[in-house]
């Protein structure tokens, strides 16, 4: 009887078992690294009908070069003479727009009126100095 060994050069057979730990070694590697492949779209924007006229004091930051403002769940920019929104919202702007979400609102602290009073409050009377007689 012939005895088959797993990596013998003397048998005729080859065993599957050096092809399946080149396989393992090679997917673990690929996952290891941390490699991901993405097809990603084109980014499309879109016109935009209506701004607000105060969209410069909304959140903003600089995209591609040009000042984007996050308004109304979008994120919108200057195209020369015109507005425009991303369609999709880019990556860097979606990290963005979170950190924007997440940042506490600003304290609102409000001074209290003083109290109304119909009398004038002074230390002490004012006079005007002697009258000083000139020929």
């Amino acid at each position: 009887m012939r005895t088959r060994h797993l990596d013998c050069t003397r048998c005729s057979v080859m065993s599957p078992l050096p092809i399946l730990r080149g396989a393992l070694a090679v997917g673990v590697l690929a996952l290891a690294s941390g490699c991901v492949a993405r097809v990603g779209e084109p980014v499309a924007y879109a016109e935009a009908d209506y701004v607000p006229a105060t969209i410069t004091t909304y959140p903003s930051t600089v995209y591609e070069g040009r000042t984007v403002y996050y308004y109304g769940d979008r994120w919108y920019y200057r195209d020369g003479g015109r507005w425009a929104y991303y369609r999709h919202e880019p990556a860097p702007l979606y990290r963005r727009r979170a950190y924007v979400q997440a940042a506490p609102p600003a304290p609102r602290v409000y001074a209290a009126p003083p109290p109304y009073s119909t009398t004038t409050t002074t230390s002490a009377p004012v006079h005007a100095p002697p009258a000083v007689r000139v020929r």
